[in-house]
């Protein structure tokens, strides 16, 4: 081996290894959803006791596919920290599925979410309490 073909290598074995802990998260494309194997979730789901099922395969992927456009849909408005909390726990469980990462989030979102102590007034408590000048 050369000196030169080794300097290569040393450098991409480096920069591969700077990225991988700079990055330290599986990779998805800026401002999409990550990518899931659906195609090997829903084959696996087909598969039963009692046989290969195609109409479970379609509509796995049916379902699976909603699932991802709607996500598409609210990915850029959902906290960076958030996406990356739910990839994490979706992967956890060994399944790539786009329905469990969407129930993730929005369970998250929706606890998040900020409740007024006091909600606004909209309309007077009594009638009167606006006629009346005050004392």
């Amino acid at each position: 081996m050369t000196v030169r073909a080794l300097a290569a290598m040393v450098s991409v074995l480096a920069f591969s290894a700077l990225f991988g802990l700079v990055a330290g998260k599986p990779a998805h494309a800026e401002g999409w959803p990550p990518r899931y194997d659906t195609d090997g979730l829903c084959f696996r789901n087909a598969n039963s006791t009692d046989g290969f099922s195609p109409e479970a395969v379609t509509s796995c992927l049916a379902s699976q596919s909603n699932a991802l456009n709607r996500l598409r849909r609210i990915w850029d408005v959902i906290p960076t920290g958030l996406e990356d909390d739910c990839d994490e726990r979706t992967r956890i469980t060994g399944r790539q599925d786009y329905i469990a990462l969407e129930n993730c989030i929005k369970e998250q979102m929706s606890q998040n979410t900020t409740v007024p102590l006091v909600p606004p007034r909209e309309a007077p408590v009594h009638p009167k309490d606006d006629d009346e000048p005050p004392q």
